[in-house]
């Protein structure tokens, strides 16, 4: 591993430590760039690549600088109640956003899970729909963030 590679290591693990603990603070659980603390965000990207893929279009690199705006969003809009609400109200200047607010994880068994089924829900929207059209748009990165509180699981997607 390069000293660069692992400088990168070692950020990811440090902003995930930092969101954990502010989660944690408020009762529930962020989830932060992927790193060995969490697999179901590189999940979230290769089950975006996977249905990507059904339709000819090339995966998305997975960015650890979206997928810290998208644990923001996903804990500010679940303990808000308000959906795409830190999107709207932060305006990233970047591309658009999918979410599955406030799911209920022990429906799903797994976070992978309820990941696996968000996503297949987007897509079942078909051509049209936003969450389907977000999946196949023109974007060439995807950050996802996650929030747990208690047993509600959300899942954002941001698309760069």
């Amino acid at each position: 591993m390069t000293s660069l590679q692992s400088e990168s290591v070692a950020r990811r693990l440090l902003i995930g430590f930092a969101l954990t603990l502010a989660g944690a603070c408020r009762g529930g659980t962020a989830t932060a760039p992927s790193s060995p603390v969490d697999p179901n965000l590189a999940f979230c990207v290769q089950e975006t690549n996977r249905y990507r893929a059904m339709v000819g279009l090339p995966g998305l690199a997975e960015s650890s600088s979206v997928e810290v705006f998208a644990a923001a969003a996903a804990q500010a809009d679940a303990e808000s109640g308000f959906p795409h609400g830190y999107y709207r109200s932060h305006n990233p200047g970047f591309g658009a956003e999918n979410e599955a607010p406030n799911w209920y994880l022990p429906i799903y068994g797994t976070a992978h899970n309820l990941i696996a089924q968000a996503i297949a829900t987007f897509w079942s929207e078909g051509p049209g729909g936003g969450h389907y059209e977000n999946i196949v748009g023109p974007y060439s990165q995807l950050g996802c963030g996650l929030f747990q509180n208690g047993s509600d699981l959300t899942v954002v997607q941001d698309f760069r």
